[in-house]
C-alpha cells in the first residue's frame, strides 16, 4: 500500500484505529452472535512512527507513492516511435520527481547536472532545462527508475506541411483553415464546418456595420451552419470560434441595403399643418382631440432643421 490510500478494517469494538487517523464509521454487522464493526480508513500523506507500527501488526507494509519526472512543455512533434521533439535553444518546465535530489540531462557531447533544492511534500518546483545542441537527450534523477529520453531538433526539420487541422470550414470551393481570415465574394454561399472530433462545440458571431453584434454561445457544427445561414444576410463579417482550437474570419461583400444613399433622399422645406398632424396623431385614439401642442416660442421661422416643427409630447 501507500501512504494517502484508503482502506477497510473490519473488527471488534476494541480493533478501532487509532485517533490520529482519518477515519469513518461503517454500518456494523452482527453474524453467529459476534458484533463487528468497520471503519474506512485513509491514511496519511506521510509516514509517522505510530501508524506505521499500528498497521505492521496486521502484516500490511506502507511505503510513499513514487512520483516520476514530468516535462510540461508541450513537444512540437513525436517520432515514430513517440519520442518527444523540442526546438533547440527552447527552455522545456521539468517537474523532477519528488523523490530525487539530484538531476542530470545529459546529450552526445554535453552534460550538466543539478541538486535539487529541497522542497515541502505539498508544493511543486519545476526547473528550466535548455538544449545546446541538437540530437537525442536523457534526463535522469536519483530516483529508482526515472529517466526521460527525448530529441532536440532544429525548426528547418519540422516539415510544417503535414499540418492538419483538427476542423475546417468549406466555404463554396474554398476550403478555410483555423487562425486565417477569408474574403468571400457572396452572401449566398453555404458554411460547412467539417471536424474530425464528433462533438466538438462551437461559438459564432456576425458583426455588424453599427457596432451589434448576434452571437451563438455553443452550438455543433450543424447548428452553427443554420445559425450563419440565418445571418449572413445582414452581417458585415462571421467569426467561427473553437476556442485554442482557432477560429475562422468570413469577411462578407458589401450589402445594397446595408446603407442608404442620404444625399438622394429630398424632404420638403415645409409640411402643411394637415400633413404633420396627420403624422404624428395617434391612430388608435380620437383624431379630433390632439396629444401634442406647439411650444408658442419655438413655433418660430427660426425652427430647427428638419422636416418636422419642434413640438412637446
Amino acid at each position: 500500500m501507500y501512504w494517502a490510500d484508503q482502506l477497510v478494517l473490519v473488527g471488534t469494538e476494541q480493533a478501532e484505529p487509532p485517533q490520529q487517523l482519518d477515519v469513518k464509521p461503517l454500518i456494523p454487522k452482527t453474524t453467529d452472535g459476534t458484533n463487528w464493526s468497520a471503519w474506512m480508513i485513509t491514511l496519511p500523506t506521510r509516514a509517522t512512527g505510530s501508524v506505521s507500527s499500528w498497521l505492521s501488526q496486521f502484516g500490511i507494509a506502507v511505503e510513499e507513492r513514487r512520483s516520476r519526472t514530468r516535462i510540461l512543455t508541450p513537444a512540437v512533434e513525436y517520432g515514430p516511435d513517440g519520442t518527444p521533439h523540442f526546438y533547440l535553444g527552447d527552455p522545456l518546465a521539468v517537474i523532477p520527481s519528488k523523490q530525487a535530489t539530484a538531476m542530470v540531462a545529459e546529450s552526445h557531447a554535453t552534460i550538466s547536472a543539478t541538486q535539487l533544492e529541497r522542497r515541502a511534500p505539498t508544493s511543486t518546483t519545476a526547473y528550466a532545462v535548455t538544449a545546446i545542441e541538437t540530437g537525442t537527450v536523457y534526463l535522469r534523477t536519483d530516483a529508482k527508475r526515472d529517466i526521460i529520453r527525448f530529441e532536440v531538433v532544429n525548426e528547418s526539420s519540422v516539415p510544417m506541411d503535414d499540418f492538419t487541422p483538427v476542423w475546417s470550414v468549406l466555404y463554396g470551393d474554398n476550403r478555410i483553415l483555423p487562425f486565417t481570415t477569408h474574403h468571400a465574394n457572396s452572401r449566398t454561399t453555404p458554411v460547412k464546418i467539417v471536424s474530425e472530433i464528433h462533438h466538438l462545440r462551437f461559438q459564432a458571431t456576425a458583426h455588424h456595420s453599427s457596432g451589434r453584434k448576434d452571437q451563438l454561445q455553443s452550438g455543433s457544427a450543424l447548428d452553427v451552419a443554420d445559425w450563419l445561414a440565418a445571418h449572413s444576410a445582414t452581417a458585415e463579417s462571421l467569426t467561427i470560434d473553437a476556442g485554442n482550437l482557432g477560429h475562422v474570419r468570413i469577411e462578407l461583400p458589401e450589402s445594397p441595403t446595408s446603407h442608404t444613399d442620404e444625399a438622394n433622399v429630398e424632404f420638403p422645406a415645409r409640411l402643411t399643418w394637415e400633413t404633420t398632424y396627420a403624422i404624428a396623431a395617434d391612430s388608435a385614439s380620437d383624431p379630433t382631440v390632439p396629444h401634442w401642442r406647439v411650444r408658442k416660442q419655438d413655433a418660430s421661422p427660426k425652427r430647427r432643421k428638419g422636416p418636422f416643427m419642434l413640438v412637446e409630447w
